[in-house]
């Protein structure tokens, strides 16, 4: 669910071959596509402005990216981050999850890309490290999260292109 690779072909055959070796995220696919598309940064809509421009943005290396799941009754929070050539996963689990899984994972991705071993409780230095990276990433979330302008009425139109393509019902 975290780790998947983004593959994306452009007319004429612009960039073809190349390779990026950062994180993408899904919060970065609509300012990316907006941006090839002529639309200008400043007017690509605020909702939209968390995610980067995947073709122009610098500095990616040491990035954070947050996930989170809410589904019976896993409540999971995850942040993986760069700390100098370093890449580390940290995964949060709700006490007493269906899955069983264990509470706090610690991934160190450079060296474990298979999430084997989990340093949790090994590498406290880094966990309290991540901890803080989680809280940080969380909040983010929270105070950057889009809400529904209540008074934004759906034209029948848009209602019936909707259901047509599975949306709604």
């Amino acid at each position: 669910q975290l780790h998947v690779p983004l593959i994306v072909r452009l007319p004429y055959g612009d960039m073809a071959g190349e390779r990026d070796p950062h994180w993408a995220g899904l919060l970065d696919i609509a300012p990316t596509i907006a941006s090839r598309a002529g639309v200008e940064d400043e007017d690509i809509p605020q909702g939209m402005q968390q995610g980067l421009n995947l073709f122009t943005a610098t500095g990616r290396g040491n990035r954070m990216l947050f996930a989170e799941e809410d589904h019976e009754g896993n409540r999971l929070r995850s942040v993986r981050y760069g700390v100098d050539d370093d890449q580390w996963k940290f995964i949060f689990a709700n006490n007493n999850n269906p899955r069983g899984l264990p509470e706090r994972e610690l991934f160190d991705i450079e060296n474990d890309r298979e999430e084997q071993n989990n340093l949790a409780e090994s590498n406290s230095t880094e966990l309290e490290r991540a901890e803080e990276r989680l809280e940080t990433a969380t909040q983010a979330a929270a105070i950057n999260a889009v809400t529904r302008d209540p008074s934004a009425e759906m034209t029948p139109e848009v209602r019936a292109q909707l259901c047509a393509l599975g949306y709604l019902t």
